[in-house]
């Protein structure tokens, strides 16, 4: 498969979304959230493992429906374009750098600006999940937006709907997986959160 290592890429570029300072840190709260509030210790009784990964599967699965609108209206943006793959692929590329340097250098606090969405309370049931993950998804925090640009400007000069769709399926891949580990094995992903909390910077 000729596009087998751009596939890689998106889903190496999920995980390492998965591993920015804005998001695992606070997957235990997502997966609470999601599964319900007693899963760390809230009042009530906790759910089962098995809801517990179903809500997760449709979290990932609400923010993974965003990410592929995204991908379909990027990479169907790029037929308009189809004459222009140089200056598109110079363009895209400047955006990604200046977004990735303004992480360090924070040079431009627009950039930091979030656009997530808050729940005062957990929408209940299947569709509630999958909402609160679509809310994710729409978010676009500063750690994922340099990221997900990425992916969203290489389905944007492929000129094509289809491979769009499977560049933004792998991402979303590349972050669900972790998350759905995390959901079947949440103590254990606690503990080697907070191991790993002191390198969040350095990561």
């Amino acid at each position: 498969m000729g596009n087998q290592p751009t596939l890689l890429l998106s889903f190496a570029a999920g995980l390492l979304s998965f591993l920015s300072p804005c998001v695992v840190p606070l997957v235990p709260s997502y997966i609470s959230f999601v599964g319900g509030s007693a899963v760390l210790g809230g009042e009530g009784a906790a759910p089962s493992r098995g809801t517990v990964i179903l809500r997760t599967a449709l979290f990932v699965a609400g923010f993974s429906i965003v990410f592929v609108a995204l991908g379909v209206l990027f990479s169907g943006s790029g037929l308009l374009f189809t004459n222009a793959g140089t200056i598109i692929n110079v363009v895209a590329g400047g955006i990604v750098i200046i977004l990735g340097v303004n992480i360090i250098f924070d040079f431009w606090k627009l950039l930091n600006m979030e656009a997530r969405f808050h729940f005062e309370k957990r929408p209940r049931g299947a569709v509630g999940s999958v909402l609160i993950g679509m809310a994710f998804g729409a978010g676009w925090t500063p750690c994922i937006g340099p990221i997900l640009a990425s992916v969203l400007f290489l389905a944007g000069t492929s000129g094509n709907v289809g491979s769009g769709i499977v560049l933004l399926l792998a991402y979303s891949l590349g972050l669900g997986i972790p998350f759905l580990l995390a959901g079947a094995f949440l103590d254990l992903a606690s503990q080697a959160l907070k191991r790993i909390k002191p390198y969040l910077p350095a990561i």
